[in-house]
């Protein structure tokens, strides 16, 4: 049987089906790799402005999106409220509020791209 709903879509090649080759381990690896924490190379108040510049980029994209695709539009716009919001909430310089501790802003923006 050549293809079909019971061929398994991690599997490019015949070659690779008849190695019992998958591309799965690749892709676990990969994530755990993504998993550990990275050295810490900017400082707060850099990533600060990181973060306000982002959400500034979100808003610039709404109005570039406006005209072809209002959705895009929108999900951009929310992606600037998200990102100006974490960041204006955040213990660091330059945030407005500190309600969410700098850890924890870390860990939110490990969700954001999920969410």
């Amino acid at each position: 049987m050549k293809g079909g709903f019971l061929r398994n879509p991690y599997i490019r090649s015949e070659h690779q089906r008849k190695q019992g080759y998958s591309v799965m381990p690749i892709l676990n690896n990969a994530i755990r790799l993504l998993e550990k924490p990275l050295p810490k190379v900017i400082s707060p108040k850099t990533h600060a402005v990181a973060d306000y510049s982002i959400a500034l980029l979100f808003l610039v994209g709404a109005g570039l999106f406006w005209k072809k695709s209002k959705r895009a539009a929108i999900g951009s716009l929310i992606c600037a409220g998200a990102e100006a919001g974490i960041a204006a909430l955040t213990d660091y310089p330059g945030g407005l509020k500190p309600a969410i501790s700098f850890p924890l802003h870390k860990k939110s923006i490990m969700v954001f791209p999920v969410w």
